[in-house]
């Protein structure tokens, strides 16, 4: 018996019975879609190599960055 809900951001994926009738689910992480925009990526950038700004804005940066497109090297 295999099926999925969805619950609170996750994916549960539901397994079997136990040897209480309980169900057993497995939590499976949906994966995340969203990706930052270019302007936003350079903005996050600049916040980084700047040392005027605080930490939570610099964190907020790398997270913004760690969330952008990686850019394919189009290869000759």
């Amino acid at each position: 018996m295999l099926c999925r809900y969805l619950y609170k951001g996750f994916t549960l994926k539901m397994l079997n019975f136990d040897s209480w009738g309980r169900v057993i689910y497995e939590v499976v992480n949906l994966p995340n879609k969203k990706q930052t925009s270019k302007k936003i990526a350079t903005t996050a950038s600049k916040i980084l190599r700047d040392g005027r700004y605080s930490d939570n804005s610099k964190s907020v940066a790398g997270s913004a960055l760690s969330q952008t497109k990686i850019a394919k090297k189009k290869s000759k």
